[in-house]
């Protein structure tokens, strides 16, 4: 099944609140974007933000912080079936991966445009991203670096290997008043 997956980007909790209201309408799922100013440098709403709402979505939390390992407990508590993080934040990605399965939720992988995607290849994961854009800017999406291409994303259920060719599905980044780019799952 193929499907758009709007993306949610903001610091305020209650425009989280307004921004998830408005996605029940017309979606069953969403990415929540958290950021924690190390890893990027602009920050976004936490684990406890989410945790106060009474969320009637599906979500995926897509970290971009550093050491997600230090995150995985906190976002499924608050309820997300999938959380993907950046392969550039740990030096671990693959025991990351293992902790979230352990946990019990979907794990996924995005890879920054400027890391060889090679090396995401030997780890098992729902989703993958081969990012377009560097992670964390609002105001310049990228941070001062012009990559070129599409946001790609390959995914599937967890017992699937990843196809050697995929067909990935494009999604262009979009940013417009805390939105970010829908993703294809």
């Amino acid at each position: 099944m193929t499907r758009i997956v709007p993306a949610i980007l903001t610091e305020d909790p209650h425009a989280l609140a307004d921004m998830l209201r408005l996605s029940a309408t017309f979606t069953n799922y969403v990415q929540v974007d958290i950021m924690d100013g190390k890893f990027v440098p602009s920050r976004s709403i936490t684990y406890e933000h989410l945790s106060r709402l009474t969320i009637k979505l599906d979500w995926e939390a897509h970290l971009m912080v550093q050491n997600p390992e230090d995150y995985l407990e906190a976002y499924k508590k608050a309820g997300a079936k999938r959380i993907l993080f950046h392969y550039e934040a740990t030096k671990t990605p693959q025991k990351v991966i293992t902790a979230g399965k352990k946990l019990g939720v979907e794990m996924g992988l995005f890879i920054d445009p400027d890391t060889p995607s090679i090396l995401a290849i030997r780890v098992r994961v729902v989703a993958a991203v081969a990012a377009a854009l560097f992670p964390g800017h609002r105001s310049n999406p990228c941070g001062g670096r012009r990559p070129t291409g599409l946001s790609t994303r390959w995914s599937q259920e967890q017992t699937e290997p990843a196809p050697q060719s995929p067909n990935f599905l494009r999604s262009l980044d979009r940013r417009s008043r805390g939105w970010t780019s829908p993703h294809f799952v």
